[in-house]
């Protein structure tokens, strides 16, 4: 960590060059100011990381539940996707037992309506 510089105050015993001390006083307000202003500055800066880090967290929780909700819908798309095969399997079979699927001839044609 870096350590604070100080600034040399003006001590009684030495000679002011301003017989008044109005800069030395200007100097010491200038500087608390400054320094007050970096105090905000540094406190806004570690808010702001600390946002950061938050929003962070809340972020990769919603990844994670999105990747499970998308996990889900693609385990229920497999079963469904199965069950209709078996389906289409199954009645695969009921055409062929019944002589109608894709490997049997076309029904004869229905003969002509004839009147009684």
């Amino acid at each position: 960590m870096a350590s604070k510089s100080t600034v040399p105050v003006h001590h009684p015993s030495q000679p002011n060059n301003n017989a008044s001390g109005k800069p030395s006083a200007t100097l010491s307000r200038s500087i608390t100011n400054k320094q007050a202003e970096l105090d905000a500055l540094v406190k806004e800066y570690m808010n702001t990381i600390e946002r950061q880090r938050e929003l962070k967290a809340r972020i990769d929780v919603l990844m994670r539940e999105r990747e499970a909700e998308i996990e889900t819908k693609m385990q229920n798309m497999a079963k469904e996707k199965l069950a209709l095969r078996n389906i289409h399997e199954e009645l695969r079979g009921i055409l062929h037992r019944a002589g109608m699927d894709e490997h049997s001839p076309p029904p004869a044609p229905a003969p002509p309506y004839l009147p009684p």
